[in-house]
């Protein structure tokens, strides 16, 4: 039986890790059909422009600062 993965990363300030944490999810034996990107309110970092630049299958979404939790909520909905 065929299975579909998605993943939520949710993150906070840090646009200098991200691009080696999504390519270790896009890497993966059996890639992401989704990566939700969760910008939890980062108030000056590239996350942004590093997300446009792979299209999907990732995709962006910035909520307001709520912490881990609701970021990784958010991203389960988005």
């Amino acid at each position: 039986m065929p299975f579909v993965v998605a993943a939520v990363v949710p993150t906070f300030n840090r646009a200098d890790i991200l691009g080696e944490t999504l390519a270790a999810i896009l890497n993966q034996t059996h890639p992401p059909a989704e990566v939700v990107v969760v910008d939890d309110g980062s108030p000056s970092d590239a996350t942004e422009q590093l997300v446009a630049k792979l299209g999907p299958p990732v995709r962006y979404v910035r909520v307001p600062n709520g912490g881990p939790s609701a970021a990784r909520n958010a991203g389960g909905v988005a």
